[in-house]
C-alpha cells in the first residue's frame, strides 16, 4: 500500500515593461508518481520525485514585430530522484528498475530567436546551457558487482552501496542548439 500527497503550485509576477518588453518571475512546485517495480518482483517501491524551481525571463520584440528574442535563467530542485537502474538480481536476471537516489539541483539558461524576414519565411535558432549534479552527501545507489565482496544489501545479492555525489546527472543535455526556417507558399485551392 502507498499513499502519495503531492499538491502543484505555481507563483508568478509579470510585468509588461514597454509595448514590446515582457518580463516575468515565476516559482512552482509539483511531483512525478511514485510507483511499484513490479518488472523485478519483489524490489522496493519508489517514492514520487518532488521538483521546486524559479525561473527569471525576458520576452523581446523588434522591428515592428518582426524579430521576438526570449530567454529564461532557472534552477530547479529536486528531492527523491528517480533513475532507472540496470542490474543483476538473482532468480530474476538482468532488469531494470526505479529508485529514489536523493536531492539533485539543476541550473541552466535558454534562449530563442524568431525572424520573419519576408511574407511566410520563419526563421528560427533556439539553445540552452545546462548542468546538473547530486547534492553531496545525499545520492547513494547500489550497484551489484558480483564477487566484489560487498555486503548484501535488501534484495539485490552483492550489492554495493556507491556514493555518486557531486557528480553530474546522466542524460541531461549540456548545451543544445537548434535551428530551422519555414517558408509558407500560397498555392490556391
Amino acid at each position: 500500500k502507498a499513499k502519495f500527497d503531492y499538491p502543484a503550485w505555481n507563483l508568478g509576477l509579470d510585468w509588461q515593461a514597454a509595448d514590446n518588453v515582457f518580463l516575468y518571475v515565476a516559482t512552482r512546485g509539483a511531483a512525478k508518481a511514485g510507483g511499484w517495480n513490479l518488472r523485478a518482483g519483489g524490489l522496493p517501491a519508489f517514492s514520487p520525485e518532488k521538483v521546486k524551481d524559479v525561473v527569471l525571463g525576458a520576452k523581446i520584440d523588434l522591428f515592428d514585430r518582426r524579430v521576438r528574442f526570449n530567454t529564461a535563467m532557472f534552477h530547479t530542485w529536486k528531492t527523491a530522484n528517480q533513475a532507472i537502474v540496470n542490474a543483476f538480481v538473482p532468480g530474476i536476471g538482468v532488469t531494470q528498475y526505479i529508485q529514489n537516489n536523493g536531492k539533485v539541483r539543476i541550473w541552466g539558461l535558454e534562449a530563442e530567436l524568431t525572424v520573419l524576414p519576408w511574407e511566410g519565411m520563419a526563421i528560427s535558432a533556439n539553445g540552452s546551457l545546462q548542468d546538473g549534479k547530486y547534492v553531496r552527501g545525499s545520492f547513494s545507489e547500489v550497484q551489484v558487482v558480483p564477487g566484489s565482496g560487498c555486503t548484501d544489501s535488501p534484495n539485490v545479492a552483492d550489492g554495493c552501496l556507491v556514493d555518486l555525489s557531486r557528480l553530474p546527472l546522466l542524460q541531461l543535455p549540456k548545451k543544445q542548439l537548434n535551428i530551422s526556417a519555414t517558408q509558407r507558399l500560397p498555392v490556391g485551392s
